[in-house]
């Protein structure tokens, strides 16, 4: 799975053979992205979010939150954004 950070695809969550969209975010127009996308860059940029240098996109702090839900961490995307937030 690629997490991109100008958009949040369509997460499902299938459990016990249910399923149920998740969450679907909308463009992110203020992300601060490096200049080039090869892998060095990427690391150092990842590297600069993680330090709190650069924000963290919403897009991936939302994919985030869902995967909190899936894996039984929080019940709602939205416990889970507020864990994300207070750790971003």
């Amino acid at each position: 799975m690629y997490a991109n950070p100008l958009r949040c695809p369509q997460l499902m969550l299938i459990d016990a053979g249910t399923r149920a969209v998740l969450e679907r975010g909308e463009e992110n127009t203020d992300v601060i992205l490096p200049q080039v996308k090869d892998p060095h860059s990427t690391a150092q940029w990842i590297e600069q979010c993680l330090a709190g240098h650069v924000p963290v996109p919403h897009s991936i702090k939302l994919q985030m939150a869902c995967c909190l839900l899936a894996t039984g961490e929080v019940e709602t995307v939205e416990a889970g954004m507020q864990r994300v937030e207070r750790a971003f």
